[in-house]
């Protein structure tokens, strides 16, 4: 009977340990940083607090790894135009293990950017997702505005449309919930599928006086003067 008791506490002491160290090592896991990913894919550049990839001669920014919530993104990057400003929320590729492929990320905090200016000559802009987004200036050198470019945007209350703008695209202002009105300082855009679904219930689309195309109600949305 003494030597059953000993093998019990021998046991129990084992397990215990056993315990223990599992214990911390969950602990350190979320203690200790990540590893830090070195070798990004040969596209990816960096310029101070931006990431850029360049296609034909222009700069697509696609991260920003600074500190700041308010952001002026520049209209040159490595030597090259900035055409397009498309925050993504990661980076993702591809690497060679052994006989197959494994799938890298590489990600980007997006609850600091709150306020953004875009400079002259940008066509493309694209924010999706980044909720606390509450301003956002469009340059009178966008011509379109892109499938899904501000949905789920949660901090976006107004919004202004330049006269450049000629079309929107599928989703572009879906579920910003908090987006009550949107001027429009040209012509009515061609509008596609659902662009202002799911804001807010007072959601009204404002347009200048001597503009055309504006009906009221616009492809079912509130319309008046401003």
């Amino acid at each position: 009977m003494h030597y059953f008791f000993r093998l019990f506490n021998v046991r129990r002491s084992f397990f215990g340990m056993f315990a223990l160290v599992f214990a911390m090592a969950i602990v350190l896991a979320f203690i200790l940083p990540a590893k830090e990913i070195t070798e990004l894919p040969a596209w990816v550049r960096f310029s101070d607090v931006f990431v850029y990839k360049v296609d034909d001669g222009e700069a697509t920014i696609i991260g920003y790894m600074g500190e700041e919530t308010e952001i002026t993104f520049p209209a040159m990057i490595g030597g090259y135009p900035v055409t397009s400003v498309i925050l993504w929320d990661s980076i993702d590729w591809f690497t060679p293990v052994g006989s197959g492929v494994r799938v890298e990320h590489f990600f980007f905090d997006r609850s600091r950017i709150v306020n953004v200016t875009i400079p002259e000559g940008v066509k493309r802009i694209h924010f999706a997702l980044y909720r606390d987004l509450a301003h956002v200036n469009i340059p009178s050198s966008v011509e379109r505005i892109g499938n899904f470019a501000f949905m789920d945007c949660m901090g976006l209350t107004s919004i202004t449309i330049p006269n450049s703008v000629t079309s929107i695209g599928r989703s572009a202002f879906l579920s910003c919930k908090n987006l009550h009105s949107v001027f429009f300082e040209g012509d009515a855009p061609e509008l596609d599928d659902r662009v202002f679904s799911y804001t807010a219930e007072t959601f009204t689309v404002y347009y200048r006086e001597g503009t055309t195309g504006w009906t009221n109600p616009w492809n079912g949305y509130p319309a008046k003067l401003y």
